[in-house]
């Protein structure tokens, strides 16, 4: 892999600074952004095919790219709620054990507490930070097909 070219592909396009200023401004509109989102799968489509000039024209089918980009935005949200679930019951046991704590207004307890939040909590945020990491990937493999 050429890690030169993954990054200079973009300015290879005689007309690479107004497709990104454009893709910028489209992003930064909420609902609109859907669209920048599907270019960026588009993008990504043409580098994993080979094109030459990878990045596409905004012009072209902006419905298809929108739709694309809501695609993307849904999948990405049904592959990120388990890592959700699982740093949100983390912080619930941890905010459960700092209120019983204070509840009793024990300062010994704190050591089982916090091996419990080490041996049960940690490795939850852990895990859902793995799944994080992946989901880019994750995205790009179900929309790269066409």
């Amino acid at each position: 892999m050429n890690i030169g070219k993954a990054i200079s592909y973009v300015f290879e396009d005689e007309r690479w600074i107004s497709k990104v200023l454009l893709g910028g401004l489209i992003a930064a509109i909420p609902i609109l952004n859907f669209a920048a989102i599907g270019y960026m799968i588009k993008t990504a489509r043409n580098v994993a095919y080979g094109n030459p000039r990878p990045l596409p024209e905004w012009g072209e089918d902006f419905g298809d790219t929108f739709m694309l980009g809501f695609h993307g935005f849904v999948i990405s949200r049904c592959m990120h709620s388990p890592s959700s679930l699982l740093r949100f019951s983390s912080v619930a046991c941890w905010e459960h054990l700092l209120v019983r704590m204070e509840a009793k207004r024990q300062r010994k307890p704190l050591l089982s507490y916090g091996t419990v939040y080490f041996f049960l909590c940690l490795p939850l945020v852990c895990i859902s930070h793995g799944c994080l990491s992946m989901l880019p990937m994750l995205v790009t493999l179900c929309l790269i097909t066409p």
